[in-house]
């Protein structure tokens, strides 16, 4: 389901009205998703984003997640969801890149786990 919500996403209407809000709450959206998959293989089922994003990055180092990416995500995902903020080019720039790696990666750590390639 979050790699479909991913094949979705409309960059080019993102890039033409400079507002990156949706974009950047969607990716978190999967990428949170896909945490969550990942630990429900080990059976593992936390409903605050912080602290299974947190688990995640203490308990699998070997994934390369950041824990200041993940957090800095969360925080500009929060913002815009709870107080509208807005969303510059410069942090969707900072951010995209590392989410989409993360993504990717867990992706194959999922497929990897449920024994498909």
């Amino acid at each position: 389901m979050a790699l479909e919500r991913l094949k979705s996403q409309n960059l080019d209407f993102e890039k033409k009205t400079g507002n990156y809000c949706f974009l950047l709450r969607d990716y978190y959206e999967i990428l949170r998703t896909l945490i969550d998959a990942f630990l429900y293989t080990e059976r593992i089922s936390i409903s605050n984003h912080q602290c299974s994003n947190a688990y995640i990055c203490k308990n699998h180092p070997g994934l390369g997640l950041q824990w200041q990416v993940l957090e800095t995500t969360r925080l500009s995902r929060n913002a815009v969801n709870y107080e509208g903020a807005m969303i510059s080019k410069e942090t969707w720039e900072s951010v995209h890149p590392k989410v989409e790696q993360y993504i990717i990666i867990l992706g194959i750590a999922i497929n990897k786990r449920i024994g498909k390639k």
